[in-house]
């Protein structure tokens, strides 16, 4: 008999003390949300005081209680079953074996045992800690032109082993960690290439070997295209960011400043973008009944397709954007001036607030994280610039018991209870706030506001 878990039920036999019932439990509830159900229907809803969830347990035979927090899919709970419904004052007790060497050898089996999955990662984690670790130990002897290209011929070797692997051998596992090492060789070689202390001359050419390897990985390997598309996008917003920096040589604060606030710009623009890369025909909206009526919108064969593949360019762009605007806000935090660290602040909230937009996984996760390490980067900034150590104190101590009273009341009650719109709209006017604040703090960075008042003569 097939599952509930692929269908999202699971159909049961629940035993109490007095009756027998079948039911159907979803997947996606917990045990602790079906079991007052599952109590009223076996007659024993007013035989006990309490809530029914620490009155009641639903355990199989031989098992402990099924945990109440977890969702019925999660605990493997399958068709046909046979679960009992008992009073936690009663439950019934574990397995009890004879023997002893059965009990061990059926306890240490249910245990995590070594698997050769686990020697190739194994292998792969040695090569790969070879591999990075060659030119770093290299470069702390006599760091030039040697070190890049020995780094370089490594990143082609490595390519090309991914490349020949995929293509021909069909590793995929393989070849896709093989890839990684060759962008993160290629940046490696890139950045020892110019023999200079410019960071900026630097970081331009390690991002331009970065952008190459890793459209030459998606397109050659055809593993994994989006995640490498994500980096090579990511290292084209970094090259312009850097062109930007040393063209007008000792500007990179500005430029980080100006670059940050078009990053944040384009960000709503990107799930209507990636629509129109995936070719996802949008449906036009009828403009009277007969068209409603009708219904003859056309519909693509490939609409689940193009759907799914426009998710994951908006996680590649995502991507791109967040750590673009996170090394950037990074240059700012470490500039020290107020207007940069203003801004710095703003970006970050602006971030963890419009991760609430994106409900994909890895969408918010990676906004997610990007706004709380430019916030986190900002505030421990300032902290730095504080001279009262008891002043220090007093503020951080307060900060951290508030965040952590809070967070842990969201984590103990509020995760996964619905919020109320209203809060909803205090985020978005908070958004917003932060949003329109970057722009002047954009051009105090640049230092426009001086700029007009010597031009008034103030």
């Amino acid at each position: 008999m097939s599952t509930g878990v692929g269908e999202d039920l699971a159909r049961v036999t629940v035993i109490s003390p007095t009756r027998r019932i079948d039911l159907a439990l979803p997947g996606s509830a917990t045990i602790g949300e079906v079991l007052p159900h599952v109590v009223r229907f076996s007659g024993h809803e007013g035989s006990a005081t309490g809530d029914p969830v620490h009155t009641w347990v639903l355990q199989r035979l031989g098992e402990d209680p099924l945990d109440p927090n977890r969702l019925v899919s999660a605990l493997g709970i399958r068709d046909g079953e046979i679960l009992h419904l008992r009073q936690r004052q009663a439950t019934m007790p574990d397995a009890a074996f004879d023997d002893v060497v059965d009990a061990v050898a059926s306890s240490t089996n249910t245990q995590p045992s070594w698997r050769p999955v686990h020697s190739r990662r194994t292998a792969l984690a040695v090569l790969s800690l070879v591999l990075l670790g060659l030119p770093m130990v290299l470069a702390l002897g006599r760091p030039g032109l040697l070190v890049s290209l020995t780094t370089l011929g490594l990143a082609l070797g490595t390519g090309l082993a991914a490349v020949l692997l995929s293509r021909a051998f069909d590793r995929a596992a393989v070849a896709v960690v093989l890839a990684w090492l060759c962008v993160a060789l290629a940046g490696t070689g890139g950045w020892f290439l110019l023999g200079t202390d410019e960071i900026g001359l630097r970081s331009l050419a390690a991002c331009g070997f970065v952008l190459l390897a890793s459209g030459t990985m998606a397109l050659g390997t055809a593993i994994r295209p989006h995640a490498f598309a994500a980096v090579a996008v990511t290292a084209l917003l970094l090259i312009l960011v850097a062109m930007a920096a040393v063209l007008p040589p000792g500007r990179p604060v500005e430029a980080a400043a100006v670059a940050v606030a078009v990053l944040l710009g384009v960000t709503p623009l990107l799930p209507a973008l990636c629509y129109r890369l995936a070719r996802v025909a949008m449906p036009n909206l009828p403009t009277s009944a007969d068209e409603l009526a009708r219904d003859d919108q056309p519909v693509q064969s490939d609409i689940v397709a193009r759907a799914v593949a426009a998710d994951r360019i908006l996680a590649a762009l995502l991507f791109a954007t967040s750590v673009g605007a996170t090394i950037l806000s990074v240059v700012l935090v470490l500039d020290g001036r107020w207007s940069a660290l203003a801004l710095a602040g703003a970006v970050g909230l602006a971030l963890l607030l419009r991760a609430r937009a994106f409900v994909g996984l890895t969408q918010r996760l990676v906004v997610l994280i990007s706004g709380l390490v430019v916030t986190t980067a900002t505030v421990v900034r300032l902290a730095l610039m504080v001279q009262d150590g008891v002043l220090l104190t007093v503020v951080g101590t307060t900060v951290v018991v508030a965040l952590t009273v809070a967070l842990g009341y969201y984590a103990a009650q509020m995760y996964n209870r619905f919020v109320s719109p209203v809060w909803g709209r205090f985020g978005d006017i908070l958004e917003w706030l932060a949003i329109m604040a970057i722009i002047p703090l954009v051009l105090a960075v640049l230092n426009l506001y001086q700029l007009v008042r010597g031009i008034k003569g103030t």
